[in-house]
Protein backbone atom coordinates (compact mmCIF):
# COMPACT_ATOMS: atom_id res chain seq x y z
CA UNK A 1 0.00 0.00 0.00
CA UNK A 2 2.92 2.20 0.79
CA UNK A 3 4.54 1.89 -2.81
CA UNK A 4 1.09 1.97 -4.08
CA UNK A 5 0.45 5.68 -2.63
CA UNK A 6 4.37 6.55 -2.75
CA UNK A 7 4.04 5.82 -6.46
CA UNK A 8 0.34 7.91 -6.68
CA UNK A 9 2.54 11.05 -5.62
CA UNK A 10 5.61 10.67 -8.11
CA UNK A 11 2.70 10.53 -10.45
CA UNK A 12 1.09 13.79 -9.44
CA UNK A 13 4.28 15.46 -9.24
CA UNK A 14 5.31 14.38 -13.00
CA UNK A 15 2.05 15.16 -14.52
CA UNK A 16 1.76 18.54 -12.68
CA UNK A 17 5.02 19.88 -14.02
CA UNK A 18 4.38 18.07 -17.46
CA UNK A 19 1.00 19.45 -17.76
CA UNK A 20 1.69 22.64 -16.28
CA UNK A 21 4.66 22.85 -19.17
CA UNK A 22 2.53 21.96 -21.95
CA UNK A 23 -0.31 24.73 -21.17
CA UNK A 24 2.95 27.61 -20.78
CA UNK A 25 4.26 26.17 -24.23
CA UNK A 26 0.81 26.77 -25.54
CA UNK A 27 0.29 30.00 -24.01
CA UNK A 28 3.98 30.92 -25.28
CA UNK A 29 3.28 30.04 -28.90
CA UNK A 30 -0.48 31.51 -28.77
CA UNK A 31 0.75 34.95 -28.05
CA UNK A 32 3.96 35.04 -29.61
CA UNK A 33 2.99 37.78 -31.94
CA UNK A 34 1.31 39.68 -29.51
CA UNK A 35 3.92 40.54 -26.94
CA UNK A 36 4.91 43.99 -26.17
CA UNK A 37 8.50 44.32 -25.95
CA UNK A 38 8.36 47.60 -24.31
CA UNK A 39 6.12 46.78 -21.18
CA UNK A 40 5.94 44.30 -18.67
CA UNK A 41 5.76 40.34 -19.70
CA UNK A 42 5.53 37.42 -18.19
CA UNK A 43 8.89 35.20 -18.99
CA UNK A 44 8.32 30.92 -19.73
CA UNK A 45 9.91 30.16 -16.28
CA UNK A 46 7.29 32.71 -14.59
CA UNK A 47 4.24 31.49 -15.95
CA UNK A 48 5.72 27.81 -15.09
CA UNK A 49 6.06 28.61 -11.63
CA UNK A 50 2.08 30.47 -11.50
CA UNK A 51 0.70 27.46 -12.98
CA UNK A 52 2.90 25.14 -10.48
CA UNK A 53 1.46 26.63 -7.11
CA UNK A 54 -1.88 26.22 -8.64
CA UNK A 55 -1.96 22.57 -10.46
CA UNK A 56 0.50 21.04 -7.56
CA UNK A 57 -1.92 21.00 -4.77
CA UNK A 58 -4.98 19.80 -6.94
CA UNK A 59 -2.62 17.18 -8.27
CA UNK A 60 -1.80 16.14 -4.95
CA UNK A 61 -4.75 16.55 -2.97
CA UNK A 62 -7.47 16.27 -5.24
CA UNK A 63 -5.59 13.80 -8.12
CA UNK A 64 -4.61 11.38 -5.70
CA UNK A 65 -6.93 11.21 -3.49
CA UNK A 66 -9.43 10.62 -6.22
CA UNK A 67 -7.11 8.49 -8.56
CA UNK A 68 -7.22 6.01 -5.64
CA UNK A 69 -11.00 5.82 -5.21
CA UNK A 70 -11.28 5.12 -8.71
CA UNK A 71 -8.43 2.68 -9.02
CA UNK A 72 -10.39 0.93 -5.74
CA UNK A 73 -13.77 1.11 -7.11
CA UNK A 74 -12.30 -0.60 -10.61
CA UNK A 75 -10.76 -3.35 -8.48
CA UNK A 76 -14.22 -3.68 -6.96
CA UNK A 77 -16.17 -3.93 -10.09
CA UNK A 78 -13.29 -6.55 -11.86
CA UNK A 79 -13.87 -8.62 -8.43
CA UNK A 80 -17.63 -8.48 -9.30
CA UNK A 81 -18.27 -8.92 -12.77
CA UNK A 82 -14.85 -11.40 -13.09
CA UNK A 83 -12.33 -9.24 -14.50
CA UNK A 84 -14.89 -7.65 -17.50
CA UNK A 85 -13.33 -4.04 -16.20
CA UNK A 86 -9.83 -4.34 -17.17
CA UNK A 87 -10.46 -2.19 -20.36
CA UNK A 88 -8.11 0.85 -20.53
CA UNK A 89 -10.71 2.66 -21.91
CA UNK A 90 -12.83 2.39 -19.34
CA UNK A 91 -10.00 3.92 -16.95
CA UNK A 92 -9.25 6.82 -18.93
CA UNK A 93 -13.03 8.05 -19.49
CA UNK A 94 -13.56 7.48 -15.61
CA UNK A 95 -10.29 9.65 -15.15
CA UNK A 96 -11.44 12.15 -17.43
CA UNK A 97 -14.70 12.67 -16.66
CA UNK A 98 -13.62 13.31 -12.91
CA UNK A 99 -10.97 15.65 -14.40
CA UNK A 100 -13.47 17.51 -16.02
CA UNK A 101 -16.02 17.57 -13.11
CA UNK A 102 -13.95 18.42 -10.26
CA UNK A 103 -11.78 21.03 -12.55
CA UNK A 104 -14.83 22.81 -13.34
CA UNK A 105 -15.83 22.90 -9.44
CA UNK A 106 -11.99 24.29 -8.76
CA UNK A 107 -12.78 26.80 -10.90
CA UNK A 108 -16.22 27.96 -9.27
CA UNK A 109 -14.15 27.76 -5.98
CA UNK A 110 -11.21 29.69 -6.89
CA UNK A 111 -13.21 32.27 -9.08
CA UNK A 112 -16.13 32.44 -6.84
CA UNK A 113 -18.17 31.50 -9.87
CA UNK A 114 -16.75 34.48 -11.83
CA UNK A 115 -16.02 31.96 -14.50
CA UNK A 116 -19.37 30.56 -15.16
CA UNK A 117 -21.20 33.10 -17.57
CA UNK A 118 -21.23 30.81 -20.26
CA UNK A 119 -21.66 27.06 -21.42
CA UNK A 120 -18.93 27.05 -23.82
CA UNK A 121 -16.79 28.60 -21.45
CA UNK A 122 -17.57 25.36 -18.87
CA UNK A 123 -16.94 23.03 -21.43
CA UNK A 124 -13.67 24.64 -22.66
CA UNK A 125 -12.06 24.72 -19.04
CA UNK A 126 -13.61 21.75 -18.34
CA UNK A 127 -11.43 19.81 -21.06
CA UNK A 128 -8.43 20.65 -19.14
CA UNK A 129 -9.39 19.14 -16.36
CA UNK A 130 -10.17 15.82 -18.23
CA UNK A 131 -6.44 16.27 -20.01
CA UNK A 132 -4.62 16.95 -17.29
CA UNK A 133 -6.39 13.75 -15.35
CA UNK A 134 -5.87 11.35 -18.86
CA UNK A 135 -2.35 12.77 -18.29
CA UNK A 136 -2.18 11.93 -14.49
CA UNK A 137 -3.53 8.53 -15.56
CA UNK A 138 -1.00 7.78 -18.53
CA UNK A 139 1.64 8.83 -16.18
CA UNK A 140 0.51 6.24 -13.71
CA UNK A 141 -0.09 3.57 -15.88
CA UNK A 142 4.18 4.25 -17.17
CA UNK A 143 5.40 4.53 -13.67
CA UNK A 144 3.19 1.10 -12.26
CA UNK A 145 5.11 -0.73 -15.07
CA UNK A 146 8.43 0.92 -14.10
CA UNK A 147 7.75 0.24 -10.65
CA UNK A 148 6.70 -3.25 -11.38
CA UNK A 149 3.23 -2.79 -9.21
CA UNK A 150 0.87 -5.16 -9.50
CA UNK A 151 -1.94 -3.52 -9.11
CA UNK A 152 -1.60 -1.27 -12.61
CA UNK A 153 -4.43 -3.49 -14.65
Amino acid sequence: MKKHIFRKVITALLSSVSFCAILDALWFISHAAKRDHHGFSFSFTDLLFIYLIYATPVYLVVGVTISMLLDWWREQRMQKHHGNSKSPFIAVFMYAAAGAILHDLYLLYVTNGYMYGTTLMQNTYGLFGAVAAMLYWAVDRLLAIAFQDETHN
